[in-house]
């Protein structure tokens, strides 16, 4: 069973954004929040050219762009182990997406 941990080491970017590690078989990952930019990017370059979407492709491109440490590409990721995808993009969506709405119905955005 592969190992995973998840741990304190969390921060900011000398640019403002959250980032946090999470470990999976040895390796240590720094992920950080994306960029609008970033996440523009990686939407425009997973339309096809006959206007379909590629999901997939879309979460790689934005796995690759938020990973800090080590660097790490599309075909790489390709390779990865099912599970290391889905524990390394649980940090990812963490970072990436707000939580879920309060009790009483507001939004709560994280804390920077």
């Amino acid at each position: 069973m592969a190992k995973t941990k998840t741990g304190p080491a969390v921060g900011i970017t000398e640019d403002g954004l959250r980032w946090e590690e999470v470990s999976y078989n040895g390796a240590t990952y720094r992920i950080r929040e994306l960029l609008v930019e970033e996440a523009d990017t990686a939407w425009d370059a997973s339309i096809g050219s006959d206007k379909t979407f590629n999901a997939r492709l879309n979460n790689r491109l934005g796995l690759c762009a938020a990973i800090i440490s080590p660097p790490t590409t599309i075909d790489e990721i390709a390779k990865w182990p099912n599970v290391k995808l889905v524990v390394l993009f649980t940090v990812f969506d963490r970072l990436n997406a707000l939580p879920p709405a309060s009790a009483e119905g507001e939004d709560s955005a994280p804390a920077t």
